[in-house]
């Protein structure tokens, strides 16, 4: 792939960890600088380089921000018509709500977690509930770093959202935040004399990276706008 076909790439939150982690898997990941070339980063609305968005004119937008940034971008990756795809967890009800609005005519999609790997563990999730009786106990459990500030995570609430989706099943979740951990979730289905137990323990942040170009990649060949799609939508 020649440089000038390499898909043009905008990345929000480029100073933060998964922002610093993207970079520098394009730095030095053969076929990732291969695929992509970054026109474009910004740490949010506030920063210089915010204003350089509708000159570069982007293929893609990935945004690592906060709610509040994501909020804010979504509106002039509507207006310029960029694909979007949000990694960004954390949002309130109300956030949300705007999200879904201001993304009506676009394309876009988001997804708490950007690892393959925890793709299949919701699929693995699925085929267990549906081979299980409706009367089991399940608890999800996540651990991260003591700087991440949402608790549960996002990956953490859309698991528990799987579960409960169309059954009576309730699922508890405990949190904990501490030490410099990436990641790790873990759900344990309690049934009648057995436990199921499903984790997904992330070693390095740049697997989220390598997972998000992947998406961003598939997002592109998307054209139903108005409607946000998801991981499984991208990654089959």
């Amino acid at each position: 792939m020649t440089k000038s076909s390499r898909i043009r790439l905008g990345l929000v939150g480029a100073t933060g960890r998964m922002g610093t982690t993207l970079r520098q898997v394009l730095q030095d990941d053969p076929q990732a600088s291969a695929d992509f070339r970054i026109v474009f980063t910004c740490s949010g609305p506030r920063d210089p380089n915010f204003r350089l968005l509708e000159r570069e004119r982007p293929e893609v937008l990935v945004d690592f921000s906060s709610p509040e940034c994501t909020v804010e971008i979504a509106k002039v990756a509507a207006k310029l018509k960029i694909p979007l795809l949000i990694c960004t967890t954390g949002f309130s009800a109300p956030q949300r709500k705007a999200l879904d609005k201001t993304l009506a005519g676009a394309v876009w999609a988001w997804t708490p977690n950007t690892s393959i790997g925890v793709f299949a563990l919701g699929r693995a999730l699925r085929a267990a509930l549906e081979a299980l009786p409706g009367d089991v106990t399940i608890a999800i459990t996540d651990v991260h770093h003591a700087a991440k500030k949402d608790a549960p995570s996002g990956t953490a609430l859309a698991l528990k959202t799987l579960v409960e989706a169309g059954s009576e099943r309730k699922v508890e979740i405990h949190s904990i935040r501490g030490g410099t951990e990436v990641g790790e979730h873990r759900i344990q289905i309690l049934t009648h004399g057995e436990k199921l137990e499903l984790t997904h323990q992330a070693g390095d942040r740049s697997l989220f990276a390598h997972g998000a170009l992947q998406l961003a990649k598939a997002l592109l060949k998307k054209r139903a706008a108005g409607r946000a799609y998801t991981a499984e939508d991208l990654f089959l």
